[in-house]
């Protein structure tokens, strides 16, 4: 029956396999997860915050007002908001809503307590695309009649498309009004951005829509802590179902070893997509400059936790090696036999003693004596009568 229990190793080493590969992707995700600046170095790596603004320009400018003298399309437009709202005005405002919301996932404040205040930068958004309106049109030409009838006759032309400068119109006052328009847009009509903002109108706010998150997010960071106890009594049982406890040290270590090359490849493989960047995670169909920083930062996440991964897989394999010669040094200690004590014999050569270690003898039984009948004693001889002289 000792192919049935090696069939038994086999299956639990294989569940062992599995644990250990389970336990490290989690012990990653949580260490990543667990940390604001792990994703707050992610988001400015991608680049996503210098392409995350005209993504923002663009969904707003399809559903704009087209009666508009100008359009949040418009490259003079986009070039005033960029110089307006920098990607290090994006960065700290995000950077803000991160902070806040891992305080309210670990339990530190009741809700999200983040204020973005964009007012500032709203008002010099709206200077910006006065100067450009007003540099413009200050520009242009004089139009003809020709062109001045011609234009008459187009309905909404837009001030940055005109190819001469209509006699109507007064530079100075269409760069107000202009300006006006950008301040009351749909973009940014409430500069001041907080949780309860994150809404549409009637519905709750997700705090409290998701209210259960924070019990989950805290629970979540013991999940690593239970797949280990859990790989480290399969270690146990792989040792104890094996024939030997050095097979079983073994055979944990040769589990091991295979999956620490499983995480090594793995972390081979993420660098090899993030290099060729050949996988694209995101389609964004509104902004098409919005799909590579997006693809980056997934790439960006999967490398940094891969990095992990590598790192618990070289622990893994020193584990092994030291599994290994434990066994090893387990199989290479036998039993010795005690040695008698040795007699030393006294040899005199010289006038000098010399001493000689005498090979232990083992003692042998002593037979026990046979009784034999008492002599008789002998009868006395009598004595000579002695001469008196």
């Amino acid at each position: 029956m000792i192919w049935i229990r090696k069939f038994g190793v086999f299956i639990l080493a294989i569940i062992l396999f599995i644990a250990i590969l389970v336990t490290t992707y989690a012990t990653s995700l949580v260490i990543a997860l667990n940390q604001p600046s792990t994703i707050k170095g992610w988001l400015v790596k991608s680049g996503v915050y210098d392409h995350a603004l005209v993504a923002v320009l663009n969904n707003n400018s399809e559903g704009g007002d087209n009666t508009s003298a100008i359009s949040i399309s418009d490259p003079e437009v986009q070039t005033a908001a960029q110089a307006a709202f920098n990607s290090k005005v994006l960065q700290n405002g995000f950077e803000t809503f991160i902070d806040s919301n891992f305080n309210w996932l670990s339990g530190k404040s009741n809700k999200p307590d983040f204020r973005i205040d964009l007012t500032e930068p709203k008002q010099e958004f709206g200077n910006q695309v006065q100067s450009k309106v007003k540099s413009f049109l200050a520009g242009l030409p004089a139009c003809t009649p020709q062109q001045t009838a011609t234009l008459q006759g187009q309905l909404n032309v837009k001030l940055f498309s005109l190819p001469c400068r209509p006699a109507n119109i007064n530079p100075d006052s269409e760069s107000a009004r202009a300006k006006e328009q950008v301040m009351n847009a749909d973009f940014l009509s409430d500069p001041v951005i907080s949780a309860s903002t994150f809404s549409s109108s009637g519905s709750q706010v997700y705090y409290v829509k998701f209210s259960k998150a924070p019990s989950i997010y805290r629970e979540a960071r013991f999940v690593p802590l239970v797949l280990i106890a859990i790989t480290i009594a399969l270690s146990v049982l792989v040792v104890i179902a094996s024939t030997t406890r050095e097979k079983g040290k073994k055979n944990v270590a040769i589990v091991m070893f295979i999956a620490s090359f499983v995480l090594i490849v793995g972390k081979v493989v993420a660098e090899l997509i993030r290099i060729s960047q050949k996988i694209q995670w995101f389609n964004v169909e509104f902004s098409k400059d919005l799909n590579k920083p997006l693809n980056d930062l997934v790439n960006i996440a999967i490398s940094s936790i891969s990095t992990t991964d590598l790192v618990i897989a070289i622990i893994l394999i020193i584990t092994g090696i030291l599994l290994i010669r434990s066994a090893r040094k387990s199989g290479d200690i036998k039993p010795k036999a005690r040695a008698s004590k040795s007699k030393k014999k006294e040899v005199t050569v010289n006038d000098s003693p010399i001493y000689f270690e005498d090979e232990p003898t083992t003692p042998s039984p002593t037979p026990a004596p046979i009784a034999q009948p008492a002599p008789k004693p002998r009868p006395k001889k009598p004595r000579k009568p002695r001469l008196i002289q």
